[in-house]
């Protein structure tokens, strides 16, 4: 199903993201290029449980179950409009919600167009402070809630919406669904600068995903960082982007071996590529690659979008020089609230301070330019030894191609490769990594998987990963 749903700016009264205004309008698109009114927000979702639940005010806490659809978009939306404090969960991870309102003392479940009473016996209290609750796992793969205030999801979406020039002409896309991040933040980017979105609930490798952008005059495209080879394969396909101005990516890192392809191709057709940083906790994009980058400078994340500063520092955070790589320091008032484990923790104002450590690795050149390392974390010892997780995967990549893993144990170093990519020299390849990385081969073992396990985000799931990985030493899957 794809739609537009088009949104007017208005003036600040009060409510928590001051973005949907009391006309708005739900499009569907119709013939595949004119966008035809068929119905208003509040006549859509006029059920008499709405107004019930407006009145308990911060007493409720409402859990969304979210599609990337029509109907879960602007469900979403009217709760913000409403300032009811949410709980956002994507509707593919089953049984999430009930999960969600039993350990946070949600009063309320959203799905599928309906709203109704959890069955959890709670004295929730939400402060303003953490009216925004979305779920993350980070890089460990570990789910845990980050709690948002309302200035810091708006503050940030407007930001970015600034730093990647949109406005009202523009069309976006959904190509995530708003109970991550990234995608709830590309979704209010548009919105509150009065930008239409194009909402489909295909997938990037599908064909209708790219007869969408075509006849829904898509001009800004944000993708997760493991859909690069995807975006890649349709654009050397010679899908017809004539009206996209920008395509972003972020959610990690896109792989090195395809940053170059994709500026040369974006390039060719008068696209700029913005590569972008951030995680939940930031609110969620910390920085963004300008337009018309030269080719040296290709892979950078650029600088701090409006309202945040960065900076490097060494292990006793101690600031480090331009061009030394130390840990990064995001400093802003986008900051998350907190994190939150029960419903005890809603009581509480906001916890976190503006300068917080992000957890990764990376330098600032002198250009002010932000260049990603790696996490803190992929920085581990094996047996003894040093090694450097991403390191790792640079080398597996340029092996045994784009779809590889690394996971470390206290004495092994475990490199998974989709079946598809195996190599019949298993054996020198891990020699190969072994010497390259500096320890002793009985150190390195190779695993095939069907498939490396992924998150909504593209990044690799870290406890899946594992799973693999233990199957694999009692013989489920192959190990060399």
């Amino acid at each position: 199903m794809e739609a537009i749903i088009n949104r007017d700016k208005r003036t600040n009264s009060g409510v928590l993201l001051n973005l949907a205004p009391r006309s708005a309008s739900l499009q569907r698109l119709a013939d595949g290029t004119d966008a035809t009114p068929v119905v208003d927000l509040l006549e859509s979702f006029g059920h008499s449980s709405w107004p019930t639940l407006n009145e308990a005010d911060s007493q409720s806490l409402v859990v969304c179950s979210l599609h990337r659809n029509v109907e879960d978009l602007t469900a979403l939306l009217w709760l913000l409009d409403e300032g009811l404090p949410v709980v956002l969960v994507d509707a593919a991870n089953t049984g999430q919600a009930a999960i969600a309102a039993r350990n946070l003392g949600a009063t309320h479940i959203y799905s599928r167009g309906e709203i109704a009473p959890s069955g959890v016996s709670t004295d929730t209290a939400v402060h303003r402070d953490r009216r925004v609750i979305l779920p993350t796992s980070g890089s460990s793969g570990r789910p845990k809630y980050v709690s948002m205030g309302a200035g810091a999801i708006v503050g940030n979406a407007l930001s970015v919406a600034k730093k990647l020039g949109l406005n009202s002409q523009d069309v976006g896309m959904t190509t995530l669904t708003p109970a991550y991040s990234y995608g709830l933040s590309n979704l209010l980017a548009h919105l509150l600068v009065g930008a239409r979105l194009v909402v489909s609930s295909s997938s990037v490798t599908a064909g209708e995903f790219w007869d969408s952008v075509e006849n829904g005059g898509v001009t800004s495209l944000a993708f997760a960082a493991g859909s690069a080879p995807m975006v890649l394969a349709a654009m050397k396909r010679g899908r017809d982007l004539s009206g996209v101005r920008r395509i972003m990516f972020a959610g990690g890192a896109v792989p090195k071996e395809l940053v170059s392809p994709l500026y040369e191709l974006c390039g060719a057709r008068g696209i700029d590529l913005r590569l972008m940083y951030g995680q939940t906790e930031t609110g969620p994009r910390i920085s963004i690659s300008p337009p018309g980058l030269a080719r040296e400078k290709w892979g950078s994340c650029g600088r701090p979008i409006p309202g945040v500063s960065l900076e490097i520092v060494d292990d006793l955070g101690r600031p480090v020089p331009n061009g030394v790589v130390g840990r990064i320091v995001a400093k802003t008032d986008y900051n998350m609230s907190g994190y939150v484990a029960s419903a005890c923790d809603l009581f509480e104002p906001r916890e976190c301070k503006a300068s917080r450590p992000t957890g990764d690795r990376g330098s600032i050149d002198d250009d002010g330019l932000l260049w990603l390392v790696g996490r803190t974390d992929d920085v581990v010892k094996i047996s003894g030894y040093r090694v450097d997780l991403g390191d790792v995967r640079d080398i597996a990549r340029q092996l045994l191609g784009p779809e590889v893993a690394a996971h470390a144990t206290r004495d092994r170093l475990y490199v998974c490769v989709k079946v598809s990519n195996q190599s019949s020299s298993l054996t020198s390849i891990n020699s190969v990594i072994a010497d390259r990385i500096g320890i002793p081969r009985e150190h390195v073992s190779l695993v095939m998987v069907d498939d490396i396990p992924r998150s909504v985000a593209g990044k690799v799931d870290t406890l899946r990963l594992e799973s693999l990985i233990h199957r694999s030493r009692t013989g489920a899957h192959k190990e060399a």
